[in-house]
């Protein structure tokens, strides 16, 4: 007997774990933490369906690309909510969440990464800033894959090595001194109405503004100060640089768009 038309588009959690290779207890974790919704239920058999499957492809994506399950929760909910992945991920502001899982690495791993580093200068000066962080003679922790690829590809196009990682050791300290005034006003007047409220989610929202507000805003300082210095140096070749980057450019806001 042939199965009806909507069970040919569903699975059950095995079957779902079979479609796309991911044991069916990570499913289930997935399931908790938010970053599926629940299945259709069918008496005590839950049915995954295509949507499902196109979740667990987003989630592997995202992790692939250094995302951390919290922040991908954060990212669901949001579309959720209504605004696109696009728009939730920042393609359409030109930047994106900054939010990376902390990797252990060995040293010809972040050789690899950042030819650079094959100067023991380079390295010491990166642990002094913070850009990495010593776990043995062979390995190290780096916060942020994404800052280590900004000081190899700076070098790589002549940026002195010192430079490079001073750059980026400044941008840890300055998100440091942010952090520090955030937590400062949460405590304040946040963390006092616990009792009241339910303050996961209202944290979770925060994270990802910030992250988001982080990089949107340096990247039009980044569009600023190129174009305070194209006009120093009244050099229409580097105006004509930032139009095709598209830094700093303005967006009109429509009456359809949401934070939430």
């Amino acid at each position: 007997m042939e199965a009806p038309e909507q069970l040919k588009h569903e699975w059950t959690i095995d079957q779902l774990a079979a479609e796309t290779g991911i044991p069916s207890r990570t499913i289930r974790e997935y399931q908790r933490l938010g970053l599926l919704p629940a299945p259709r239920r069918e008496g005590r058999i839950g049915r995954y369906g295509a949507e499902h499957r196109t979740r667990l492809a987003i989630v592997g994506r995202l992790q692939e690309r250094g995302y951390s399950l919290a922040a991908i929760a954060d990212l669901m909910g949001s579309w959720e909510q209504g605004r696109g992945l696009g728009s939730v991920l920042g393609v359409d502001a030109g930047a994106g969440i900054l939010d990376e899982i902390p990797t252990e690495t060995s040293l010809a791993q972040l050789r690899e990464i950042a030819p650079v580093f094959e100067d023991s200068g380079a390295r010491e000066q990166a642990l002094a800033s913070g850009v990495i962080h010593e776990i043995d003679d062979e390995s190290v922790a780096i916060r942020s894959i994404a800052a280590i690829k900004l000081i190899g590809l700076m070098t790589e196009e002549g940026v002195p090595a010192g430079a490079a990682i001073e750059m980026v050791g400044s941008l840890r300290s300055t998100a440091a001194e942010i952090a520090s005034v955030a937590i400062n006003e949460f405590i304040e007047h946040i963390w006092p109405r616990r009792d009241e409220i339910d303050l996961a989610p209202v944290l979770s929202r925060a994270r990802l503004l910030m992250a988001q507000a982080s990089a949107s805003l340096l990247v039009h300082e980044l569009g600023t100060a190129l174009n305070q210095r194209a006009d120093l140096q009244h050099s229409e070749e580097l105006r004509g640089m930032i139009d095709r980057i598209a830094v700093g450019q303005v967006r009109r806001l429509t009456s359809t768009y949401s934070d939430d």
